[in-house]
């Protein structure tokens, strides 16, 4: 038994019982008629132009670390322990402590792209 007092919120929630998980196993009926149409509305509702805001590099310019033709490599907003983009030159990232957890967002420029299964 783990007593911790007193408790923060955080602590509270992790010990709340959780709501466990459903596998559901997607057939191409599933997708065509349920998954697809739900990627659709949330294209068509705009509410995904951040996306081309990055790889406009209208957005996000701090986190760019690569802009090929084809693809935006970006600074992932889980990685925390990074360097700070706006005063730490790119070169000292290189065999800096904190890339052994590094994480990225990699962005397909490609329009027409909204799921693996589009490749």
């Amino acid at each position: 038994v783990e007593l911790i007092s007193p408790a923060t919120p955080y602590q509270i929630s992790r010990a709340m019982p959780s709501l466990g998980h459903t596998l559901i196993q997607e057939t191409p009926s599933l997708y065509k008629n349920v998954v697809q149409p739900f990627i659709q509305n949330v294209i068509d509702s705009g509410s995904i132009s951040w996306i081309q805001n990055l790889i406009e590099v209208k957005k996000e310019k701090e986190r760019l670390l690569v802009n090929h033709e084809e693809f935006i490599i970006n600074i992932d907003t889980k990685w925390r322990s990074h360097p700070p983009p706006l005063t730490t030159p790119r070169e000292e990232w290189l065999n800096h402590p904190s890339t052994v957890d590094l994480y990225c967002l990699g962005i397909v420029k490609a329009s027409g792209i909204a799921t693996l299964r589009d490749l």
